[in-house]
């Protein structure tokens, strides 16, 4: 027989344990909350979640939606000297990309092809080249380190990717874009760009 612990004992570590998960932003309420729209059932999660048989392959929890497979025209400029380093957009930009590169309907999840596609005015289309690099990897300021200066962008594995500037759960930001901070002030570039 073990030993015995107390329920006061027990309390004590769940409420630690609790403490020590991350905050999370809902996604009820936010430009992403699509359970307004009848093609959803009426979801929140379920329109990119589900709780079995998700994909394995992404860099996010329990996935369901289609995956988008197309081949993007990518960001270049002759003041970008890491162009070689940017090989595309990582999984976790791909999630994005699923629904805003207009290649995949929106709710093409729960293994049902879709029919309904995003928006014009929210779709980026398959030419990236006019839009900030994502999968590049964050090293222009290498004497500096490897991280942006401020503590409101996410890098993944060491690069810049569509949710470093965007929470896709985000409703708490007044911004269509689901910025994790303010462009007032430019205050989310200067979180990298300190120029």
């Amino acid at each position: 027989m073990g030993p015995r612990v107390s329920a006061a004992g027990t309390m004590i570590a769940c409420l630690l344990f609790t403490l020590s998960l991350p905050v999370v932003a809902t996604i009820q309420g936010s430009a992403h909350d699509f359970s307004r729209l009848g093609w959803s059932n009426g979801e929140s999660c379920a329109v990119c979640h589900t709780p079995h048989n998700a994909e394995f392959f992404t860099d996010a929890p329990l996935w369901d939606h289609d995956i988008s497979t197309t081949t993007y025209t990518l960001y270049s400029s002759a003041s970008l000297g890491v162009i070689l380093e940017q090989p595309g957009p990582g999984n976790i930009s791909r999630l994005c990309l699923s629904c805003h590169d207009g290649t995949i309907a929106i709710d093409s999840f729960g293994g049902n092809g879709g029919q309904t596609y995003i928006s014009e005015r929210a779709s980026l289309g398959t030419d990236l080249s006019n839009d900030h690099p994502i999968g590049i990897k964050w090293n222009h300021r290498g004497d500096r380190g490897s991280y942006p200066i401020g503590n409101e962008v996410e890098l993944y594995d060491g690069k810049v990717e569509c949710p470093s500037c965007h929470d896709v759960h985000n409703n708490q930001v007044a911004d269509v874009k689901l910025l994790r901070s303010s462009l007032a002030g430019s205050r989310l570039c200067f979180q990298c760009h300190d120029k």
